[in-house]
């Protein structure tokens, strides 16, 4: 690609990728607005004590999981269609066969492998340790800014080191209703924003590289980053660079190498988890040619594998 053509495909990514993260940030932060409501309802209801012992039964994965499985057939089948368009335009001709059954197969497979599995429970982890910090943190300022569990780093307290705190404050008394009144307001956004982006710009690029993979001919693949301050840069004792590898072009069968680390495609879960939370890099597709500019297609019948993180197998097609 020359230098106006990566930079065109860096602002046209930007762009749709802040429509698409806006779009699905206020999704997740209803999905996560449940769970958080049914721990406030809950201890309103029979004390905050009562709350944090079943915080687990209060906040389960289901509408996270079905905010992101939605996320990703959405994301996903939009930008399959897309690279399907754009790699059509660039051979001359139609090259796809049953294709939106297969990338409806293809998601669905990585969302059952990955999300369910990882994803949604790393978040919902997240959202009941950011729920109890914050807990703490209110009760501080309701009991005149005295320390609860000094000695104890926020990331370690468990629900039950937090309990024998809590039953210092009356039932019922207005300190502990003040506290759940504050706790929405302090917890509410917590996280959402990183959600959304991480996750649009893994179904993006995993469809895409999907879709791609599932062509007839061969394709190389591009590295694009959003051009702005925004972009992640190595510095100090921080290694991750997502500005480097902008413009990068391999084989589709190959790994970029950013920061050191070898992805698949932008936002890859197989790579350090510093390196891919928050990102919002993208990719261009082209068809490979040969010394005559002729689009080099695949040998007739070769068969189609997706290419999951970790060098899993790719399981049987499961409907969802």
């Amino acid at each position: 690609m020359t230098s106006k053509e990566l930079t065109e495909a860096s602002r046209a990514w930007e762009r749709n990728h802040i429509k698409l993260e806006k779009r699905w940030q206020k999704k997740i932060k209803r999905a996560m607005d449940v769970n958080l409501n049914n721990f406030i309802d809950y201890a309103r209801k029979n004390s905050i004590t009562s709350a944090v012992k079943v915080i687990d039964t209060l906040m389960d994965a289901k509408p996270i999981s079905d905010v992101l499985k939605q996320l990703y057939l959405s994301v996903g089948m939009a930008q399959a269609v897309k690279i399907k368009k754009a790699v059509e335009a660039d051979s001359k001709k139609s090259l796809f066969d049953e294709f939106l059954s297969t990338m409806a197969d293809s998601l669905a497979q990585f969302f059952l492998t990955f999300a369910i599995t990882d994803f949604i429970y790393k978040i919902l982890a997240s959202q009941k340790r950011r729920t109890l910090i914050i807990l703490k943190q209110l009760m501080e300022e309701a009991n005149g800014g005295q320390p609860v569990l000094p000695s104890i780093p926020d990331d370690l307290i468990t629900p039950e080191q937090l309990i024998s705190e809590i039953e210092d404050l009356d039932r019922g008394h207005q300190k502990e209703i003040q506290i759940l009144k504050s706790l929405y307001v302090a917890a509410s956004d917590r996280g959402t924003g990183a959600i959304a982006r991480t996750e649009v710009t893994r179904a993006l690029n995993f469809a895409s590289f999907t879709a791609a993979g599932n062509l007839p001919i061969y394709v190389d693949k591009t590295w694009i980053c959003c051009l702005d301050k925004r972009v992640r840069r190595a510095h100090k004792n921080i290694p991750w660079d997502h500005r480097e590898p902008h413009g990068q072009t391999v084989p589709l069968e190959e790994a970029y190498i950013v920061s050191g680390e070898r992805l698949m495609y932008p936002a890859d879960p197989a790579a350090s988890a510093s390196n891919v939370i928050g990102c919002r890099c993208g990719q261009t597709f082209a068809a490979r040619r040969d010394a005559n500019g002729r689009v080099i297609r695949k040998p007739t019948g070769t068969s189609v594998t997706v290419i999951l993180p970790n060098n899993q197998p790719t399981l049987p097609t499961i409907t969802i």
